[in-house]
């Protein structure tokens, strides 16, 4: 065996050094064009939370190492496009990293390098969430304390120099003037952001340090508007034009300093409840939106899981077309839809799988955004009973993606259709008998996706018989579809004459052998779909915890959640959770929205402000809490971030406290 030499591995090492380097400084740059030249102030890591920002920041570095290193562990590409020159193995390392570190300034390899780290910008959300938070604050009205009213009222008064307008006057024309509205928007902003307020923000002091130039900068543009406000006031009705400019240069301010808040929020937040919290405590109006439910890990799975099974059902395909159809002859073998060539097989059995895939996706994709909004179980009576009126969207919108992805494989004569390329009619005849299946799979996929398969001991089992259930009928579809298809196909082929025997045989015996690889590829796809809900709800199982609902102001209180179902509010305080009374108690059940609560009995203490329905879910890797005063609907009236118990210690100490207090107040 022919080991690499000393030198080789030494160069290697070194310039994989040099090149992480070179692009963890890199990713630091903005990827980005952008009209506004607010965002150019600030950093890529400020537009956006440390954590997501940090893993887009490795998955750029790794990117880049990976090709350097495939670079430089094929000398022959290197030969290749250099033949001329002649060079050591052990060297080219060094002119790869050299060329990675300096040739990236290169027009067009430049531009092939910012799309690679614009990609993973954008996956970081940078920096569409602060233009988004941006839009947010523009729309959002801005409730300014009784302090900062005030005192934007005195700097009105002083800026006019006399009692031409009263007090009250002075505030009612902040509100109607959209010049005096946008400039005490911008001052009372500004008031929040002041050195002595700055602590109670929730923004990073080190922003602060960070940006302090720039807020100084707005803070002077702002104060140089006094003289052109006051000017205002007294001619506001006669010179329009400059109405207008001073309007126009206000907006401007306002835009900066609110991208320098979007910028300050999102990264001091660790997930859009905490954002949400910050923008309120700054006087914005901002309503809190559930994330919406990612699906990208279930598509590249199956993807994955579809090519390598194609593997096999390609090559069974192959064996059965050698063993039953070859044999029947050339005229009666082009009758049956199964290419003829092992590629084609293995493209055929791929365009299959992606049929099914397209009709899982647009099914789950319209499932996953009435979960979003909160309207698919019925949160309010903690029903967990399937909605199956509510069925029939997704089912369509999954039967319309899969119907059409078929119909553009035949459309371009893919595998396992008569060459009918843009030819819309014979497309669509060809791909139409087929359309049943994509109906039965994308309600099969709704359907197993609500199953139960958290906090259940025989989770396996269930997913098991709900996807060997969901094969089933998808064989008895295929079965019936393809004996439709291939009869007819027969018959046509046949014309005026009948169908020999074994030819009927064999178009029997292939109708069961595809019935039975769509059972397979069903199976398969049933099983990914509840292991992947699983997976993306096991973080929300509360069974047997205790949680902390914390606020930025400190522990608000606590809640224990018995397997029962049985929920328990506990007092804030910072004892011993054993020494903790019970406020409150309810009923809990698991939703693909969240855990909902149902608190009973009147509110005791300060539990008031929680109301009496409460949503534990996922957001932006970590756990909010969501109060509801009535029932599950409209914007939330108490938002917290959850902080989850998961020592045993602490549960078991927890529920003999409930329990020792329950057996005394019996016996009393």
């Amino acid at each position: 065996m022919n080991y690499p030499s000393i030198s080789l591995v030494m160069s290697l090492c070194i310039g994989v050094v040099m090149v992480a380097i070179h692009s963890w400084s890199r990713f630091d740059q903005p990827s980005y064009h952008t009209a506004s030249e607010h965002f150019a102030r600030y950093e890529p890591r400020f537009a956006t939370s440390h954590a997501l920002y940090t893993r887009a920041k490795w998955a750029y570095t790794g990117a880049v190492v990976g090709i350097y290193v495939i670079l430089s562990l094929t000398p022959g590409m290197f030969n290749a496009i250099f033949p001329k020159i002649q060079v050591d193995i052990s060297s080219i390392p060094w002119i790869v990293a050299l060329a990675i570190v300096t040739l990236q300034d290169i027009p067009g390899l430049r531009e092939l390098e910012q799309r690679i780290r614009g990609f993973l910008h954008a996956k970081a959300r940078i920096p569409e969430a602060v233009r988004l938070t941006v839009a947010q604050l523009k729309g959002s009205p801005f409730n300014s304390s009784s302090e900062v009213e005030a005192a934007q009222t005195r700097k009105i008064m002083a800026l006019l120099g006399s009692d031409q307008y009263d007090a009250t006057a002075i505030r009612s024309l902040m509100q109607q003037d959209e010049v005096l509205q946008t400039w005490s928007k911008v001052g009372g902003l500004l008031f929040m952001l002041s050195e002595s307020k700055r602590p109670t923000t929730g923004i990073n002091l080190l922003f602060f340090e960070n940006y302090k130039d720039e807020l100084d900068s707005i803070n002077a543009r702002y104060a140089a508007f006094a003289d052109r406000i006051a000017d205002y006031l007294r001619t506001r009705s006669v010179d329009v034009d400059d109405n207008l400019a001073l309007l126009r240069d206000l907006r401007d301010v306002r835009d900066r300093l609110y991208t320098f808040v979007a910028c300050g929020v999102h990264s001091s937040s660790t997930s859009d409840a905490e954002r949400v919290e910050i923008l309120k405590s700054l006087g914005f109006n901002i309503s809190y939106t559930p994330e919406a439910i990612d699906i990208s890990p279930l598509i590249g799975l199956s993807i994955i899981a579809m090519m390598t099974l194609s593997v096999f059902t390609g090559y069974s395909a192959q064996l059965f077309r050698d063993h039953w159809l070859e044999p029947l002859g050339p005229n009666w073998i082009k009758a049956f839809p199964i290419p003829s060539q092992p590629f084609e097989i293995y493209v055929w059995s791929l365009s299959v799988a992606a049929f099914y895939i397209a009709a899982i996706f647009g099914a789950l994709s319209v499932r996953n955004t009435r979960i979003a909004n909160r309207l698919w179980f019925d949160l309010n009576n903690l029903d967990r009973d399937r909605p199956i009126l509510r069925y029939v969207t997704p089912t369509l919108m999954g039967a319309a993606l899969g119907c059409l992805t078929l119909f553009a494989i035949a459309l371009v004569g893919g595998p396992g259709f008569k060459r009918a390329t843009l030819e819309l009619g014979a497309a669509f005849v060809q791909s139409a008998p087929w359309f049943a299946l994509a109906v039965f799979m994308a309600f099969i996929a709704v359907a197993v996706a609500d199953t139960q398969v958290i906090d259940n001991r025989s989770w396996r089992r269930r997913i098991i018989v709900n996807a060997l259930c969901g094969a089933a009928v998808m064989v008895l579809v295929g079965f019936l579809n393809s004996q439709v298809v291939i009869s007819n196909a027969l018959k046509a082929q046949a014309g005026e004459s009948s169908v020999p025997k074994n030819v009927d045989e064999a178009g029997l015996y292939l109708s069961l052998f595809l019935a039975a690889q769509i059972g397979l590829i069903a199976f398969i796809l049933c099983v990914l779909i509840q292991v992947v809900e699983r997976f993306r709800m096991r973080p929300q199982s509360i069974a047997g915890k205790y949680m902390k609902v914390l606020t930025r102001q400190g522990l608000a209180f606590s809640m224990f959640f018995e397997p029962s179902g049985k929920a328990s509010l506990l007092s804030e305080g910072d004892s011993g959770v054993e020494a903790r009374q019970e406020i409150r108690q309810g009923r809990w059940q698991h939703f693909p929205e969240g855990t909902a609560v149902r608190w009973g009995g009147a509110p005791a203490g300060d539990s008031d402000h929680i109301g009496d329905f409460g949503l534990i879910s996922g957001c932006g890797g970590s756990v909010i809490y969501e109060g509801y005063k009535d029932h599950f609907f409209g914007e939330a009236e108490f938002i917290a971030q959850v902080q989850i118990k998961n020592e045993e210690l602490d549960a078991l100490r927890l529920q003999r406290a409930v329990t020792t207090s329950a057996t005394e107040v019996a016996a009393s």
